[in-house]
This record gives C-alpha cells, structure tokens and sequence, in this order.
C-alpha cells in the first residue's frame, strides 16, 4: 500500500510539472500573439522618447514655457535674445573674427558660410584665373591647357611634357590665392583670420569644381 501511495504521489507530482509547464507555454503563446502590437509600438515610441524634450514640444510652446519660468513675456523673451545676439555678433566684430558685414548678414538672418565664401572664391579666384595661372606656370595659353584636359591628360602629365616641376605649378598656384585673399582682406569682405583659414585648406580653393571651403569652412 505504501508503495502504491508513493507511486500514486509521484505520478501526481509528474502531472503537476506537465500542467504548470503546458499553461507556461499557453500563457507565453497568448502574451506574444495579443500584446505582440502592444510591444513592437512601444519599441517603437522609445527611440522617440530617448529624443528629448526638443522633439515633444513645438518652439512656440518651449518659449512661452521659458518666459513662464523667467516671469516674462514672450517679446520679452524675444527682444532679450536679440539683445544678446547683437552684443556677441559686435563682440566678434571687436575681436576680428567676423567682419561687420558678415555681422549684418547675420543679424538679418541671411548668411549661409557656403554661399559666402562661394561667392568670395567666384569674385578673387575664379576658375579662369587659376586656369590662367596654371597655363602661364606651365608656358601655356589658356586654350592650349583646355585642350590638353580635353584630351584627357591629367596636370602632372601636361607639365611632364612642358618640363615643369608640379611644384612650381602648386607654388604659383598658392601666390595667386594669397593675393587673392588679401585683397580680400583689404575689401573688407574677410578678417585676416578667416584669410589664415582658408590658406590652411587652401586645396578646396584651388579645385573649382569641389566645395568652396576647408572641413571648417562652416566657421564664419
């Protein structure tokens, strides 16, 4: 009789395993199949909330929410930035970062780094120029250089055949852009600084064709 018991008790010991572990699966089934849309949307959400603030509230609502918190209006608000911005843009006119009429682009909103220094290289350094001085380095005419890229041949093949170092052809390359820039400088229309820039990338200025400005170009 004991024996049966025991047997008894641990075939309801294996049947209690089987259920528990069959509803396990059951309830794991049913979470996956009906909160399934639940959790890829809230997946979803959490890169929004790791976001921030910035994206949840629009830019009226984040200013009327700071002026709150300063006990101030929003114009208030408002003509205090431009206060501040016009004394940094006067500052950095001061310490000969900007030039006045870069600072008066900017107070108006209306300066693009890119635009600027394209229309800056467009006015100082043209393509026709550095074609013209590349041509006289090399003892060419201007058609006669136009012709030899048209051809295909690449600068350092052109001045192999002339007998010209490249170096040479780089060297009247970078007098030309220095003087460039300096009359620049003397125009107003960039800082000695911004000047000493443009000369540390001064490859992005000889390629015509390639963006107007250095990796910090975007500085102004």
């Amino acid at each position: 009789m004991n024996k049966m018991s025991k047997l008894l008790g641990a075939l309801a010991l294996v049947v209690g395993v089987l259920i528990v572990g069959v509803t396990a699966v059951a309830l794991a089934q049913d979470s996956t199949s009906a909160d399934g849309g639940a959790l890829t949307a809230v997946s979803g959400f959490a890169p929004r909330l790791r976001q921030g603030i910035e994206r949840l509230f629009t830019p009226q609502e984040k200013d009327a929410a700071l002026a709150d918190a300063l006990d101030i209006s929003v114009d208030e608000l408002d003509a205090a930035r431009q206060t501040a911005r016009e004394t940094l843009l006067a500052q950095a006119v001061a310490d000969g970062s900007i030039t006045q009429a870069q600072a008066d682009e900017m107070a108006d909103g209306n300066f693009s780094p890119r635009r600027y220094l394209g229309d800056l290289r467009q006015e100082y350094l043209p393509k026709e120029t550095v074609d013209a001085v590349i041509a006289d380095a090399l003892s060419l005419t201007v058609d006669d250089l136009t012709a030899a890229r048209d051809a295909g041949q690449r600068l350092p093949e052109i001045a192999d055949q002339q007998g010209v170092d490249l170096s040479a052809v780089q060297a009247a390359l970078q007098t030309a852009l220095a003087d460039a820039l300096q009359q620049a400088v003397a125009d107003g229309r960039i800082t000695q600084a911004q000047a000493d820039d443009i000369l540390s990338h001064q490859g992005d200025w000889l390629r015509p064709n390639q963006r107007p400005f250095g990796p910090r170009g975007g500085r102004p």
